[in-house]
């Protein structure tokens, strides 16, 4: 009984981390987490496919998570990257028969919490305030997207380079005396699909980079240099 005790508390507890949901009483957590499912992902374990049937939200408890697509070439294009915190799909979710827009896979050892789509749709019926911190977050979750959309479209490659890296500071990086380092599961073929170039000429920019001071590599990951880190964007 105590070690049930003990389990539920940590579900509730998990739950409680989500931004959306951290209001929510106790009770409404307690119901919630007798529904929810917890996972461990392996390293480059794949969560979901794209064109799959949207069956759950996913929460990160830990880890993290890269979004891709795949052209008819095979060739993956990052659409986004997630961490402890974070929750995945960002569409369909209120869309019956609605399916993964894209494909999820773990970059790490990560813990998800997986909670079943018709049940989340009650959530937001019974707690308006719920689905109003929900609109919030993917409003934002937009917001940056687009402006991401926009840099890669007008800038030039370096250019879209540091901007990802300011992105992706707010996202999975961890800030340091010396600027926003990156964890060393973020190599140079995910910098380039996620800018749109090749392996070889982000490899170039990042060793340009990294002569000229901006960038700084160390056992622990790739360091941005405060020099050249921009302001967190306002929600």
């Amino acid at each position: 009984m105590r070690r049930l005790a003990t389990a539920l508390k940590e579900r509730i507890n998990a739950l409680r981390q989500i931004d959306f949901l951290a209001t929510l009483p106790d009770e409404v957590l307690l119901v919630l987490s007798a529904s929810v499912i917890r996972y461990q992902c392996r390293p480059h374990e794949i969560i979901f496919e794209e064109g799959a049937l949207e069956e759950h939200l996913f929460f990160i408890e830990a880890g993290s998570v890269k979004v891709f697509k795949t052209d008819s070439q095979g060739r993956e294009q990052i659409i986004n990257m997630l961490t402890t915190g974070d929750f995945f799909p960002h569409v369909g979710l209120l869309t019956e028969g609605a399916h993964y827009p894209a494909t999820a896979q773990a970059l790490e050892p990560t813990v998800l919490t997986a909670l079943a789509i018709p049940t989340f749709k009650n959530i937001l019926l019974q707690n308006p305030a719920v689905a109003v911190e929900l609109i919030r977050v993917m409003d934002n979750e937009l917001r940056q997207l687009q402006q991401r959309l926009k840099d890669l479209a007008l800038e030039e490659t370096q250019v879209r380079l540091l901007q990802t890296l300011n992105w992706l500071g707010e996202r999975i990086g961890y800030r340091t005396a010396e600027g926003i380092l990156f964890p060393t599961q973020l190599n140079r073929q995910q910098l380039a699909e996620m800018i749109g170039t090749t392996r070889e000429t982000a490899s170039r920019l990042i060793s340009r980079l990294t002569h000229d001071g901006v960038l700084e590599s160390r056992p622990q990951g790739l360091v941005l240099r405060n020099a050249w880190v921009e302001p967190p964007q306002e929600e």
